[in-house]
């Protein structure tokens, strides 16, 4: 993920950590990845799209998706670490090591991704505006956050995040840095909100179960109901938002 002006390496840690734990049957990563790629596939058939840029792209959460649509895309992270393994991996496209304040493409693209990214800036408003300033005239960008400050938990503090939104304040500041909403999805109601509101006690200790160098694994059966949280996204109730925008 894209941060703020700050060490890289601080990153790299991060980034193994959430590695661990999407692998271990993480429901909101599994709720929130199914809705992104659902909404990339409607954007693929609706759009124009052969430029993107996945703007904190950590480990690649969605890069086959664009390999498989055969579009020229460019990953922006300031973790080496993560970068590393996507230069092995997808060979095809392009990758920065850099922080996205200092990034200066060649050219402005059709689609902007940037997923849980911007909890992690200090000064948001500067970086949405420097988003704005690369999406092409009809572009679209697509955009994660946390939702519900009150769902301030050890996950966050650990994941350095500087805030968790609401669904009015995140859409305040997109319009006001110039960006019409399309579409806004609040996800993660009833069962996550739930699941998150009797975890958040014992976050610190749930984050850190593991068995010998591995967080313990939740069974498939566990994590596949919360799947309804796909459907149930129009309240503000959700634990995380995710926007399609247009420039206005």
């Amino acid at each position: 993920m894209q941060k703020n002006r700050s060490d890289g390496g601080k990153y790299d840690k991060l980034h193994k950590l959430w590695d661990n734990a999407h692998s271990s049957g993480s429901p909101t990563y599994l709720v929130r990845t199914t809705i992104i790629k659902k909404e990339l596939n409607r954007l693929f058939k609706t759009r124009r799209i052969s430029r993107i840029l996945d703007v904190g792209c950590g480990t690649g959460d969605y890069l086959s998706f664009f390999e498989n649509e055969k579009a020229k895309c460019v990953g922006i992270d300031i973790s080496n670490y993560a970068i590393s393994l996507l230069k092995n991996k997808f060979p095809s496209f392009e990758f920065h090591c850099i922080d996205g304040f200092d990034y200066r493409p060649s050219k402005k693209f059709d689609l902007i991704l940037m997923t849980e990214v911007l909890e992690h800036i200090e000064d948001h408003e500067k970086f949405i505006d420097k988003i704005y300033s690369f999406l092409n005239k009809d572009g679209v960008f697509l955009i994660s956050v946390p939702n519900d400050p009150r769902l301030w938990s050890f996950a966050d503090e650990q994941g350095n995040h500087k805030r968790r939104y609401t669904k009015e304040g995140l859409i305040s500041l997109l319009t006001k840095q110039g960006f019409k909403p399309e579409k806004v999805i609040c996800y993660g109601f009833p069962l996550l909100r739930l699941y998150w509101t009797l975890t958040k006690r014992f976050r610190k200790r749930v984050q850190n179960a593991k068995k010998g160098d591995r967080q313990i694994k939740l069974p498939r059966i566990f994590t596949l109901p919360f799947l309804m949280d796909t459907i149930l996204t129009s309240t503000d109730k959700g634990t995380g938002l995710i926007v399609i925008c247009s420039r206005s």
